[in-house]
């Protein structure tokens, strides 16, 4: 059994560039039919190609996450240099996730601070409208969120503690507090999934229901690509991909789960909390 950087070779560039890859191009077309069939299954009620697309871009993510677990992993690519040249690019990366969410938290209390009557009044019409409890179903889904980021960084310690190769009884330890992390990630998406069958507004109801499911759907989805990189995080760890010394793929993994979990604590508090209160 292959073992991590067991065929790593001896490079006199510490950067690493690339081979051409069809999975970038293909991974993007695929992204922009999801919220095209998205827009079709809001206009007609038909599910069937939002399913498709979305299984089909984890399909292509699949192969072009392989691609990199093989270059990082077995070939070697991936010396410190390139590590640290990804860490600053991946911190980036959620650097403008969070503008992306912030631009949203601004415009509910831009509107909360300066209620339109054509927008649907003070608070976008709340009084008029039946909300969500933040003390039953969301509160479940807080704590199921801060669970998983706890087992989260419980794996990731215990990935940072060993010493050389993932041995027999620390990757039970991981994989348990991974798959742990996964599951509560499982459950805070079907209890969301549950929220929107059951609540009594809909994204056409004044300005806070939009606010409200495009907030709340977008943080669903990061939730969804989270566990996307806990599973292939888990996979790894069961073929003893990570040392100490390597393994960004990990803690990339564990960065994006606490900041999914950090942008449901806003989340949570604007929309479900406030507007209730």
């Amino acid at each position: 059994m292959y073992t991590a950087n067991s065929s790593a070779r001896i490079f006199t560039s510490p950067f690493h560039l690339v081979d051409r890859s069809p999975w970038p191009l293909l991974t993007a077309l695929a992204v922009l039919q999801v919220p095209l069939s998205i827009l079709i299954y809001i206009s007609t009620g038909r599910s069937g190609s939002v399913i498709i697309f979305s299984l089909l871009t984890l399909w292509i993510i699949r192969f072009w996450a392989k691609d990199i677990v093989v270059e990082g992993t077995f070939q070697g690519m991936h010396t410190f240099r390139v590590q640290r040249g990804l860490t600053i690019g991946y911190i980036l990366f959620i650097f403008s996730e969070i503008m992306f969410f912030g631009c949203f938290f601004t415009s509910y209390l831009y509107y909360v601070m300066e209620p339109s009557l054509w927008l649907g009044g003070v608070k976008f019409a709340t009084p008029f409208l039946s909300l969500i409890d933040p003390l039953s179903l969301p509160l479940l889904n807080s704590a199921l969120l801060l669970g998983s980021s706890f087992f989260v960084t419980f794996a990731h310690q215990e990935i940072s503690a060993i010493r050389k190769q993932v041995k027999e009884a620390d990757q039970s330890y991981i994989l348990i507090m991974l798959l742990l992390a996964i599951v509560c990630g499982i459950l805070f998406s079907l209890c969301q999934w549950w929220e929107y069958n059951y609540a009594q507004f809909c994204i056409q109801d004044s300005t806070y229901g939009s606010l409200f499911y495009l907030t709340t759907g977008f943080h669903g989805s990061h939730v969804i690509i989270g566990l996307v990189f806990l599973i292939i995080s888990l996979s790894r760890v069961r073929k003893y991909h990570f040392t100490t010394e390597h393994h960004v793929g990990f803690e990339f993994s564990a960065l994006y789960w606490h900041f999914v979990d950090a942008i449901w604590f806003f989340v949570y508090s604007l929309f479900y909390v406030y507007s209730y209160f």
